[in-house]
């Protein structure tokens, strides 16, 4: 069991989590879910190396991408966005400075 600590929809049983509450599911399913910042206990961070090669591996182009899919984009390379960075150039800038 773990606790939420961002609500989400499981994309497996499609159940809505809200934050604060207790998760129970398998061991697997629970260390994807803590390693994508949904449930308390370690957060994978990545590496300025590892942000580059996934920009590259995944041929993205973060200049084309509108303000929701930086978002997505940020969360699935585990980069999180602070709150107080909300214009789109600014948010470029905060991605491609972790990818200098």
């Amino acid at each position: 069991m773990a606790k939420v600590i961002k609500r989400f929809r499981d994309k497996e049983t499609g159940k809505i989590h809200n934050k604060g509450t207790d998760y129970n599911g398998t061991p697997e399913r629970i260390k994807v879910l803590q390693e994508k910042g949904f449930l308390e206990g370690e957060l994978k961070v990545l590496s300025d190396n590892e942000v580059i090669e996934t920009i590259q591996e995944d041929g993205i182009d973060i200049n084309e991408l509108t303000i929701k899919q930086l978002h997505e984009f940020a969360e699935q390379i585990d980069v999180e966005i602070p709150k107080e960075i909300t214009k789109r150039d600014d948010i470029i800038e905060f991605l491609s400075d972790k990818s200098d």
